[in-house]
């Protein structure tokens, strides 16, 4: 593992302990960009440093977030003020990375979905990405990330550490361990019902067919002949601080089993 790599592990390390943060993000804000350019150059590597370096700033920076923006759009009409409420802490610098001010839907959309819109996430894209966002964003926009980022809500997975030579098969397990948890099946009505991650995010897996085939690589909870309903559950956007997996829930690559 490397220095970036390494930083941004220790860093959301750091924010589970209840430690001092400082050093970290100083540390972030002071990599030297071409160093940092040369190391993170795979998508394993860019989706482990920027999963930690996400899962940590949210974690620090939206305690409290949504409460606190309340007030500043108090005069605009109540559905419009909640949803501009909810957005602002994710759209305000939180973090500086290599010297390059950062928001968490700068993270999330702009490098780890390879330059989306954050308020369009189904079609949207970005027609001129900033320069260190092209430099830094994943070739590839692989739909696994939404099971491993953690903005702070109810529904969303536990936070756990991710290696980048073996971040494929604990993406995997990542995503097994939440549709366990979350997925509702309902074999009598032929009705799945999906947690909000797919709802929000149904571009990134293909629409609903491509949900189908997402959900068969892990089990076979769909006949290609006789395809159920889809419903989908609310995401629940109530805050939900240190919502780490337990030390017993550590990801390694020889428990995947996944059907590729």
């Amino acid at each position: 593992m490397t220095q970036g790599q390494e930083l941004a592990r220790e860093y959301l390390s750091a924010v589970r302990a209840s430690g001092d943060l400082r050093p970290y993000r100083d540390a972030l804000a002071a990599l030297d960009r071409e160093t940092l350019a040369n190391e993170l150059n795979t998508d394993a590597k860019k989706l482990a440093f920027w999963i930690h370096v996400y899962n940590a700033v949210a974690q620090e920076h939206l305690g409290g977030a949504y409460q606190a923006h309340t007030g500043f759009f108090r005069f605009f009409p109540g559905r419009l003020r909640r949803l501009l409420a909810e957005a602002a802490p994710f759209n305000a610098t939180a973090c500086v990375v290599a010297g390059q001010a950062l928001s968490l839907n700068a993270i999330e959309h702009g490098l780890l979905r390879r330059s989306r819109l954050w308020w369009s996430p189904w079609y949207g894209r970005k027609l001129r990405p900033g320069v260190f966002e092209q430099r830094f964003r994943v070739d590839r926009l692989d739909p696994r990330i939404h099971f491993a980022l953690n903005c702070a809500a109810e529904s969303c997975p536990p936070i756990r550490f991710y290696e980048a030579e073996h971040i494929d098969a604990q993406l995997d397990q990542a995503v097994l361990a939440y549709l366990e948890g979350e997925l509702r099946v309902d074999s009598a009505r032929q009705l799945l019902e999906l947690p909000g991650i797919f709802y929000l995010f149904q571009r990134d897996f293909g629409g609903r067919k491509g949900i189908l085939q997402f959900l068969n690589r892990y089990r076979n909870f769909t006949d290609p002949a006789n395809p159920p309903r889809l419903r989908f559950l609310p995401f629940l956007r109530s805050a939900r601080l240190q919502h780490f997996a337990p030390e017993t829930e550590a990801l390694r690559p020889e428990k995947t089993g996944i059907s590729k």
